[in-house]
């Protein structure tokens, strides 16, 4: 199997100087674009640079990159908070390597010069901490910056992660770059860029935007796109990522080649404008109880998308990663197990094709997250910790009776070995009962 990459984004906590981006009249951090630069849209280092490739090892440089000497009183303010993208990459200044968040997306002929991407010898700070970090920002990347790919996204996502070309140098942010390996340019998802075969990046644990330099991106060729879930899948992987947080390949380049443009587009097709953008959303629990009941019976469902073995962690904020068909089956065994009706019996679900028996049914319940309006002392939950929505359905459920609600929310439960405090948070409260050769009924 092809090595994974190890990305390393560099740090270097400076003020701003060189002159370049303006934002309410002043300007920010943009170096001169250089001989070097075929008047694409791309930058050079400036002369004297350090053509430091970087080491890749994880850790972050803290040093200031130069002499403060000279600077500008405007240097001496904060860094602007956001800013509208340049008409070249933005180019460390004596004072430190410090991109300003940009306030649209960048332009994806930014990073190209001539036909190879831009040179940026001196680029460390590869993404910018702020407080919104969506599409609209550009995810808050630095303004010219690729991913990184390798052939196996063509059979399933492997861990990426931002990278800059430094010429002779290779390219920083990634380790073990690769002859064969490609850099992609990519711009925040639009509906018109989620074509099929396209290749992608998002990130993991279905988080809508990156909080820090260490979340994890993958790439892969695009599968298809639930719009009503607002997620992608990716070709060879169950797990489902965030529309917020894609973004769509649209240049790739790789060592010795030139800078193409990917899916059969136009120059002038590869920007993206902000009424396009997919915005973070607010999470829409399913957990009508009687939607999987009907004449009094559990209905059969047809869903055969493979479970997700990525997070995030289940809650009631997800619903508990529980799919709208999961009853809770009780067979006395003092544990609860997810379960599918087949149209005859429950099943457990070893995977969404293979069913798991399970002797005994007495009851199956329909539940939801448990809140201080529907948990009661004396009430049955049911009780999980899942890192994943394959482990909610999966793994078995505690069961028990509420002994107990504490002020800060927590819930004293008595299992049927044990006693135990849990997170509200990771409780369920059963609503409807089903007993075998019995209707459905609505629970008190």
């Amino acid at each position: 199997m092809h090595t994974i990459k190890t990305i390393s984004i560099v740090s270097v906590a400076a003020a701003l100087v060189s002159c370049g981006v303006k934002v309410n009249g002043k300007s920010y951090g943009l170096g001169s674009n250089g001989s070097s630069s075929s008047g694409t849209g791309g930058a050079s280092a400036p002369s004297g640079s350090s053509g430091s490739n970087g080491s890749n090892d994880g850790s972050d440089s803290s040093g200031t990159g130069g002499s403060t000497a000279g600077a500008s009183d405007e240097a001496e303010e904060a860094a602007p908070r956001y800013a509208a993208p340049g008409n070249q990459c933005y180019v460390m200044g004596a004072d430190g390597d410090h991109p300003p968040v940009l306030s649209s997306p960048a332009d994806p002929w930014l990073a190209v010069s001539g036909d190879q991407p831009v040179v940026q010898a001196r680029a460390y700070n590869l993404w910018q901490p702020a407080e919104n970090c969506t599409a609209q920002h550009d995810h808050c990347l630095r303004d010219c910056v690729w991913f990184a790919g390798t052939p196996e996204i063509a059979s399933e996502p492997q861990l990426s992660g931002t990278a800059v070309y430094k010429g002779e140098n290779g390219v920083h942010g990634v380790n073990n770059f690769a002859r064969e390996d490609s850099l992609y340019r990519t711009v925040p998802a639009t509906k018109r860029m989620l074509t099929r075969g396209a290749i992608v990046v998002a990130l993991g644990d279905m988080l809508a935007t990156p909080r820090t330099k260490s979340d994890a991106w993958y790439i892969g060729q695009l599968d298809r796109v639930d719009w009503k879930a607002g997620t992608i899948y990716m070709v060879g992987s169950p797990n489902p990522y965030l529309l917020a947080s894609t973004r769509v390949a649209v240049l790739a380049w790789r060592e010795g080649g030139k800078v193409e443009i990917l899916g059969g587009r136009k120059r002038g097709e590869l920007a993206v404008k902000s009424e396009e953008l997919f915005l973070p959303k607010s999470v829409v629990i399913n957990s009508d109880p009687w939607s999987q009941v009907k004449d009094g019976q559990p209905i059969v469902s047809d869903d055969r998308q493979p479970f997700a073995n990525l997070g995030p962690t289940c809650t009631s904020a997800n619903d508990h990663c529980l799919r709208p068909w999961a009853w809770l089956v009780d067979n006395r065994s003092g544990y609860a197990f997810a379960a599918r009706w087949d149209g005859k019996a429950f099943n457990g679900v070893a995977a969404i094709d293979k069913a798991d028996r399970i002797d005994g049914i007495v009851a199956a319940y329909r539940t939801v997250p448990a809140t201080r309006a529907n948990v009661k002392v004396g009430a049955k939950v049911f009780l999980a910790s899942a890192d994943n929505e394959q482990a909610a359905h999966t793994q078995q459920w505690n069961m028990g009776k509420v002994t107990k609600i504490r002020n800060d929310g927590k819930l004293d439960v008595s299992l049927s070995s044990s006693n135990s405090t849990w997170p509200m948070e990771l409780a369920r409260v059963p609503v409807v009962v089903w007993y075998p050769g019995e209707r459905a009924e609505a629970l008190e």
